[in-house]
């Protein structure tokens, strides 16, 4: 990813006499060198703390509506290389989405998805305990039963094509790192941990901050301008870029996306929202989760128990993410 397609995004941007770290997208830490051997995989990267960016404590530290306005001015940009470059370049840019290819969902296959089902059974049960049946319904009708196969085709290029983008992919409150001024206000943000990149639907992306890093009061306030900071920011950059967003990824298309793609949040919250919630002890190197699915049957079983205090944060968190999605109709519309 560092060495072939961000190294690209730099060039090409450089190319149109944009500077990255000025004016372009550059959110993300300098990769100095690279050793691709199997099994001898790694990444030489810049120290961001050395810039003074910081990790936000999300178990007790709030997400702030600067930390997502950053966030969406970042995502924007970095999709918007995508489209300008499908566009421009279609042939490069097909060679660079293939080095994107989908590494998580592929795990969970036929012999290991009970795994995937249980925490999913898990979500679900909140919303019977919480006496949330509407939602359970809408939800269980939307997707059918293999849940799987919804979910990777939600991350399939297919699905989302003309509108496919290469993705981060795993772009939530634990990847991203923020510098803050003297107010300690966040006013710069930097990606970290790239390894799930894919080529799928912006929306992923977008989605998978906005519903499984944030609080619902925060979206009830600022949602329409999350949305419109995202778009702008896209907008913009490709029209530097020499493309037309109004042709190639209009507002109203976006919108429909989000109706289309949006429930991938609720497949990615079922793992996501339990680490925000979860007793630190029982959270796994999750390098090792690929040799547990193998066999342990446990495993699934005993990973983010969540504490009794947490218990109703945790609850709320997971009606809330239901909650807006169907307010948004992402559970009318879900892609094929």
């Amino acid at each position: 990813m560092y060495d072939k397609v961000l190294s690209f995004f730099d060039d090409f941007q450089i190319s149109k006499g944009i500077i990255p770290n000025e004016n372009g997208f550059n959110e993300c830490a300098k990769c100095y060198f690279s050793i691709g051997e199997e099994f001898c995989e790694c990444l030489f990267l810049e120290d961001l703390r050395r810039r003074q960016f910081e990790m936000i404590i999300y178990r007790s530290e709030p997400i702030t509506f600067d930390h997502v306005s950053l966030v969406m001015n970042s995502l924007g940009k970095f999709h918007g290389i995508s489209f300008a470059l499908k566009d421009q370049q279609p042939e490069k840019f097909k060679e660079l989405a293939s080095l994107s290819f989908e590494q998580f969902w592929v795990m969970f296959d036929s012999e290991t998805k009970h795994y995937y089902y249980g925490m999913m059974r898990r979500m679900t049960a909140i919303l019977e305990e919480e006496e949330r049946f509407d939602l359970l319904e809408k939800f269980e009708e939307a997707v059918g039963t293999d849940l799987l196969a919804t979910v990777k085709r939600l991350v399939s290029s297919a699905s989302a094509e003309p509108y496919a983008v290469i993705c981060h992919g795993d772009l939530t409150t634990n990847n991203s790192m923020f510098r803050y001024d003297e107010q300690g206000k966040a006013v710069e943000v930097q990606w970290i941990d790239w390894q799930f990149t894919r080529y799928a639907s912006p929306i992923t992306d977008l989605v998978l901050y906005l519903f499984c890093s944030t609080t619902k009061e925060l979206r009830d306030q600022h949602f329409g301008n999350f949305l419109k900071i995202y778009h702008e920011s896209l907008s913009e950059l490709l029209t530097r870029l020499g493309s037309d967003p109004a042709k190639l990824f209009p507002f109203e298309t976006f919108l429909d996306q989000i109706r289309k793609f949006g429930i991938y949040s609720i497949f990615a919250g079922a793992l996501l929202l339990p680490i925000l919630c979860a007793d630190p002890a029982t959270i796994p190197n999750f390098d090792d989760v690929a040799e547990k699915l193998d066999g342990d049957e446990s495993f699934f079983e005993n990973i983010f128990r969540i504490p009794g205090d947490s218990k109703h944060a945790y609850n709320k968190k997971v009606v809330d993410l239901f909650d807006d999605l169907n307010h948004l109709g992402c559970m009318e519309k879900v892609a094929e």
